[in-house]
């Protein structure tokens, strides 16, 4: 998801993730040309078809075929490819105060939830809430959990559309991000551990 003014940045994030990518299928890229984003967020997974989404955002880099990992991940729950100061457990948690949607993988089921549950509820969007605190919103409203996967993708954006100058980079990156050179095709022939409530 972009926004006008991000084009340069959206363009850096396109080529990174094609060079991480190279086996990625078509990515659909939604801009938000109001704030707050939520509108064009909820048109966004309208047009999803049925399907789970994987929702990145356009200030990212990615460790090695972290797209074809994150499609083959299969979870009943939400789950987040990036976490600040969050422990990965791969214990399906409650929603509660949910943000940084860098990377997050929505199944189909809880889509259609958090549209249904949206459709009805936009008229009291608060103003000046973004798509993070919105997907946060809807989760914790229907009761959904969330996955915090060990972080795949580093926010690299040194701007930021929610937060003042006074939130650094610095206090809105990964400690946990694998690196841009791991493979994270590595991890499906890897035995973890199944996800549990």
């Amino acid at each position: 998801m972009s926004t006008p003014g991000r084009e340069a940045t959206t363009a850096r994030m396109l080529t990174d993730l094609h060079r991480q990518n190279p086996s990625a299928s078509r990515v659909w890229l939604y801009s938000s040309t109001v704030k707050p984003s939520v509108e064009p967020f909820y048109e966004m997974l309208a047009a999803h078809g049925g399907e789970d989404v994987l929702f990145l955002e356009d200030d990212i880099v990615t460790a090695r075929n972290f797209v074809a990992y994150a499609m083959a991940w299969t979870s009943p729950y939400v789950t987040s490819f990036f976490n600040v100061a969050r422990t990965t457990t791969r214990v399906a948690v409650p929603a509660i105060g949910f943000s940084f949607s860098q990377a997050v993988k929505l199944p189909a089921a809880v889509v259609r939830k958090i549209l249904d549950w949206g459709w009805l509820t936009r008229r009291r969007i608060v103003a000046g809430v973004g798509h993070d605190d919105e997907i946060g919103r809807a989760l914790s409203a229907l009761g959904e959990l969330v996955v915090y996967h060990r972080s795949l993708v580093q926010h690299v954006g040194e701007r930021s559309m929610c937060w003042g100058p006074e939130r650094t980079l610095m206090h809105r990156t990964a400690n946990d991000f694998v690196g841009e050179e791991f493979d994270c095709l590595s991890l499906l022939n890897a035995r973890t551990p199944e996800v549990t409530r």
